[in-house]
């Protein structure tokens, strides 16, 4: 699996060296004397307006093979890997050449245009502008890269030669980097794919796995500890090119940062809401859930554990606390206050809790409070702490019902007894698939208006039946009973 990258390893080491040999780009890029996207994109028409030109001027002084492999590359658009492949199948008075005396010519040719001397020997009669030509040499000395969006420079077949005049290379996506969909990237040649590869999927991860939002300098000191970073040095100004990727990441603010929606998961994009909301109910980050993502979440037990940050206030509830510090249950808060007020009502509760920010259902409330308390019988919503109740006016407080221990059978329950036992008693072996029985049970579910599943509970509970696994197929079966053994005196 490897990167579209576009003379990676067409570009050969030309038997003449550029004139300009930059030295790496600092970390800090934005420090860079950088050409304002404007005049770039117009460099880029120069570029572009050069070499549309040639197709219209005279190949006198060329041999033919120059001739086809200038309007090939330069004006086409196609790959040495193209044009080599043309030239094999036969182009009539061009002669067949390998695709590395192709590479060279390419090569060879651009050297002369970004260079003002003479003689010209693949690109007479073609003479760019003196200041079109500095332009272009200095372009690598300030530029790493630039993201190619949304114009027709994402369609336009002269991209590559452009970029190849400019000392850049083109980044498609592929399934080792699949989040370049539209967009293109132009980077500097010297960078290797597997740089390239290691702070691309360093700088997505480390966006992923934060959620929130981040500025350059927090992502310049956290990325090497990336593993895809492992053994690789940091290059901002590489960073700095990927972080325009618009189809990726999007810029908040000036110069902060996070990860597109659509490229985090669901526990992700919930702990994102709660960061951005700060404090918000389970039903105002469900709607808002399915209205930015299109379908409801189902679970989001372990956003708390994942991200420490979001705080859940009781089981309705979240909060954003940066310091992950969680709040008091609030069981406790109420159980502190019945014990300092002893005598309140619910109005006094709820207006405590939500001085302290915590927002909880008043039946939860209730059912909290009467852990340690009664409530009055002439009002039920006055309450008293249970310790304090004498026993002159316990008469006045309800108090809780005995629970009984005796267990009680309902009617269904024991028709449902009776049937097992007699469709049991009348089956081969005394044995029946569960399903089997269950279908000759489910009229007594109807009658009584419960659910079918209580009849895989109420089984469970009989001591005289047996489950046993046959062939993946689960029976109910009759326990045999033991045989009593007589004493002989």
């Amino acid at each position: 699996m490897q990167l579209e990258f576009h003379f990676l390893n067409d570009d050969p080491v030309s038997a003449v060296r550029r004139e300009v040999v930059h030295a790496p780009v600092p970390c800090r890029v934005k420090e860079l004397p950088i050409m304002p996207k404007e005049e770039e994109l117009e460099l880029f028409e120069q570029v572009d307006a050069l070499l549309q030109q040639m197709r219209k001027r005279s190949i006198t002084g060329r041999t033919k093979l120059y001739a086809f492999i200038l309007c090939s590359f330069y004006v086409k658009g196609k790959s040495v890997a193209e044009i080599a492949q043309l030239l094999a199948a036969g182009v009539a008075g061009v002669p067949c050449v390998t695709r590395e005396r192709v590479r060279m010519i390419v090569s060879d040719i651009r050297d002369e245009l970004l260079s003002m001397s003479s003689p010209k020997k693949f690109t007479q009669g073609i003479v760019p502008s003196e200041e079109l030509v500095e332009e272009m040499v200095a372009y690598p000395v300030h530029h790493t890269g630039h993201v190619v969006k949304a114009s027709k420079w994402v369609t336009s077949p002269r991209l590559r030669p452009i970029a190849y005049l400019l000392h850049q290379k083109v980044v498609t996506g592929d399934s080792v980097i699949p989040w370049i969909k539209t967009e293109k990237i132009l980077i500097d040649e010297n960078i290797g794919k597997r740089e390239f590869n290691a702070h691309y999927a360093g700088l997505f991860y480390l966006l992923q796995k934060e959620v929130r939002p981040m500025t350059y300098e927090e992502i310049l000191r956290r990325i090497p500890d990336q593993k895809q970073m492992k053994g690789a040095d940091v290059r901002g100004d590489l960073l700095s090119v990927l972080l325009q990727h618009d189809e990726v990441f999007e810029e908040v603010a000036d110069g902060i940062f996070q990860l597109r929606a659509e490229h985090l998961n669901m526990i992700q994009r919930i702990a994102r809401i709660i960061f951005e909301e700060k404090d918000a109910t389970r039903s105002d980050l469900q709607s808002m859930y399915t209205e930015r993502h299109g379908e409801p979440f189902s679970n989001m037990a372990s956003v708390g554990r994942i991200y420490p940050w979001c705080v859940p206030v009781g089981k309705s509830k979240w909060v954003y606390r940066e310091d992950g510090d969680r709040l008091r249950m609030p069981a406790d808060v109420i159980r502190e206050f019945c014990k300092e007020h002893v005598r309140f009502t619910l109005q006094e509760v709820q207006e405590h809790m939500e001085s302290q920010g915590v927002n909880i259902k008043e039946t939860s409330v209730r059912c909290y409070i009467l852990r340690d308390c009664r409530s009055l019988n002439a009002d039920g919503n006055t309450f008293c702490l249970t310790s304090e109740i004498t026993e002159s006016e316990k008469h006045l407080w309800r108090s809780k019902y005995a629970t009984t221990t005796r267990p009680r059978k309902k009617e269904w329950e024991k028709k449902m007894e009776q049937e097992i036992r007699h469709v049991l008693a009348s089956a081969p072996r005394h044995r029946m698939l569960r399903k089997k029985v269950l279908n000759q049970c489910k009229y007594i579910f109807e009658q009584a208006g419960i659910s079918y599943n209580n009849f895989y509970k109420i089984v469970g509970t009989f001591t005289w039946l047996k489950a046993t696994q046959i062939d993946g197929e689960t029976y109910l079966e009759l326990k045999k009973e033991k045989a009593k053994r007589t004493r002989i005196h």
